[in-house]
């Protein structure tokens, strides 16, 4: 799948998860396990895990923000935006 499927993809099923108890149910879990793993890459490379848990979070409302193309950017520097904020959520 590339970049820009995965994007209308993801909004897609947001969607409908807005109009369907079932899914908003699993996006809600998929929203925690990934918000976790990025909290464990966090922690496991250093940052105290409530600072960990807080960083995650505000980068994946990043990501997911720069899925709804309120700021028109390319894949690439979109991908590239999201790398430079890892490395700022890390810091």
């Amino acid at each position: 799948m590339v970049e820009g499927d995965k994007q209308r993809f993801e909004m897609g099923i947001r969607a409908w998860a807005s109009n369907n108890e079932q899914a908003r149910r699993t996006v809600e879990h998929i929203d925690k396990r990934r918000i976790a793993y990025m909290a464990s890459l966090a922690s496991e490379a250093g940052l105290p895990e409530k600072h960990a848990l807080a960083r995650s979070r505000v980068g994946y409302l990043a990501w997911l923000g720069s899925y709804s193309g309120a700021l028109p950017t390319d894949v690439d520097e979109r991908l590239s935006d999201m790398d430079c904020l890892w490395g700022m959520l890390l810091l």
